[in-house]
């Protein structure tokens, strides 16, 4: 049985595929099965090459499934005892499993996920961070947001929770409690859920762990307090490929 299941749901991404199946196989942790569900149009062809038993990939034609319904079943799936969220449009280095299982066994966490991480927006070849406990004076919006680039203190709700993209939690939690069946802050109403009956806690990264992709089809805007100078891209991610 494997110890960790990594979870991908997804939908007309192919293109995308193939560079998070690079961030799965070249995790540190290899101990781990990646299961696919994709409701796209047509099956990702690049699965009918891939020969790791590890590996299990579902295709399903619907139009109408939620990726919280996507998520719930990809989870019901799960033999391993942690599951962790590779989102199809994200970039995972190598050491990211590893740390985030090394900070949920140290502190005795059933849940565990980055307050803190980088982005990437290659259309306007920005790069930057987001703390998400800091509320600082000025945000950037990237991308613009209503025709601005940078906003003041934004006062908005605490965003920590949110992001799902890098949780990682006990099998246990899942079977506790389930993802809504939405496709807009489905994360966010499962981490409501599971801060009030389990152990959750987060770290910032700040070694290059996860790198979120803003590529136009993501659900939600990204606000960070600094930009980075994109050639510090390359020595914090030195394996991704834009």
């Amino acid at each position: 049985m494997p110890h960790i299941s990594i979870i991908t749901p997804t939908g007309n991404r192919e293109a995308m595929l193939s560079k998070i199946w690079d961030c799965v196989r070249n995790q540190d942790e290899k101990d781990f099965e990646w299961l696919i569900l994709d409701t796209g149009k047509k099956r990702a062809g690049m699965f009918d090459t891939v020969c790791d038993s590890r590996v299990t990939y579902l295709y399903r034609r619907d139009d109408n499934m939620t990726i919280g319904a996507k998520r719930n079943e990809l989870c019901a799936m799960a033999k391993g005892d942690i599951i962790a969220m590779f989102d199809d449009d994200d970039h995972y280095a190598r050491g990211y499993l590893t740390s985030m299982l090394a900070l949920m066994d140290s502190q005795k966490y059933d849940f565990v996920k980055l307050f803190g991480f980088y982005l990437f927006h290659p259309a306007s070849d920005r790069f930057g961070y987001w703390d998400l406990t800091w509320d600082a004076p000025q945000h950037f919006a990237i991308p613009p947001l209503q025709g601005k680039d940078v906003y003041e203190k934004r006062g908005d709700r605490d965003t920590r929770w949110g992001f799902g993209f890098t949780y990682v939690f006990r099998k246990h939690v899942w079977d506790a409690l389930k993802y809504p069946d939405e496709n807009y802050q489905e994360d966010h109403w499962f981490v409501t859920d599971v801060r009030k009956r389990f152990k959750a806690g987060g770290m910032q990264d700040e070694v290059g762990l996860c790198l979120h992709i803003l590529h136009g089809g993501n659900t939600t805007s990204n606000f960070p307090q600094r930009l980075i100078h994109p050639e510090e891209l390359e020595r914090l991610f030195p394996d991704y490929k834009p």
